[in-house]
């Protein structure tokens, strides 16, 4: 064993004695599996459960949903002090309840998504009237929940990724009084129809793209279909019957197509209101969605990621 190896394994040593000595020893070989050494204050209670101060739900068993959580757990703090969700952590998931929404959250990265939505309310808008909503690229439907539930709207969902869709579909499936006001499309969408091959890696879920692709992960490749934009943005034209039109955009790289087929068709100007995350890309630049948003009579405003390369439009005319 070198040098390196053996101070690593002194140190998760030391850190499960730590965890013996604070949790016990059903906790402590997970948590120093994990190097899980920013747990505030953890206790464990008299079923066994591990109480993480700020939580308000405990966390029965050190299994694989205890994991996702606990990965997350300053992000699941904020989302149950500041939105007052709450979790069921289960065998291999967790459970979220969020101001009258349920769904299902198999990683931390998931979690994050639930955040961006109820807690960042990234996609929340003031605008009178009634909504039809197209959310392209839904991840696991939380925003397609979000829109279902807090604006009564319809909405008509897409997702790339069949592994993806397959937990928005079960997310919507827990809420079965918004479900009859959903349909979700397991395709994506873009500048034109086509079937591709793509990395699947469920530790990026939220960045699985068709332009962009994530490190290459346990998820191996994915066959997605695409679909043209154009005849979806009409279909809803012909269905509005009053409402307003919202588009959700967060398509991993692919709002450069998206927005540019809208353009040329002069579809982009019929739209009410869009939402939009831009992603860096090589060869791209933010600077041409806005120049179509403003020759389309859009003003928005936005703002940028403090970490990552993206950032977030929300447009209206």
């Amino acid at each position: 064993m070198g040098a390196m190896s053996l101070l690593r394994s002194l140190r998760r040593f030391a850190l499960w004695l730590y965890f013996v000595r604070s949790v016990g020893p059903k906790w402590a070989k997970l948590l120093s599996r994990y190097w899980f050494t920013r747990i505030p204050g953890c206790t464990v209670d008299g079923a066994g459960a591990l109480i993480v101060p700020g939580l308000g739900s405990p966390i029965p068993e050190p299994n694989l949903g205890a994991v996702a959580i606990l990965k997350a757990i300053r992000t699941a703090i904020e989302l149950h002090l500041r939105a007052g969700a709450s979790f069921e952590v289960r065998e291999n998931e967790v459970l979220i309840r969020v101001m009258g929404i349920q769904g299902i959250a198999l990683s931390e990265v998931d979690i994050g998504v639930f955040a961006e939505v109820f807690l960042e309310k990234l996609y929340t808008f003031e605008e009178p009237g009634k909504f039809l909503v197209l959310d392209v690229g839904a991840n696991i439907g939380a925003a397609t929940l979000f829109f279902a539930e807090r604006y009564e709207a319809e909405v008509e969902s897409f997702e790339l990724m069949p592994s993806t869709a397959a937990i928005a579909r079960r997310n919507v499936a827990l809420n079965p009084e918004l479900a009859p006001r959903i349909t979700l499309q397991e395709w994506g969408l873009s500048d034109q129809d086509g079937e591709f091959e793509i990395p699947s890696n469920p530790d990026y879920r939220p960045s699985n793209s068709l332009f962009v692709p994530v490190p290459a992960g346990a998820g191996g490749m994915e066959k997605v279909q695409v679909k043209d934009i154009a005849p979806v943005i009409r279909a809803a034209m012909d269905r509005l019957a009053g409402r307003k039109l919202v588009v959700k955009i967060d398509a991993e790289g692919a709002e450069y197509e998206i927005i540019d087929r809208l353009a040329e068709t002069q579809l982009l100007g019929k739209i009410d209101l869009i939402l939009l995350e831009w992603h860096q890309r090589t060869g791209k630049d933010p600077d041409s969605i806005r120049t179509a948003l403003r020759s389309s009579g859009f003003r928005w405003t936005e703002r940028e990621h403090h970490e990552a390369p993206v950032g977030f439009i929300g447009a209206y005319r």
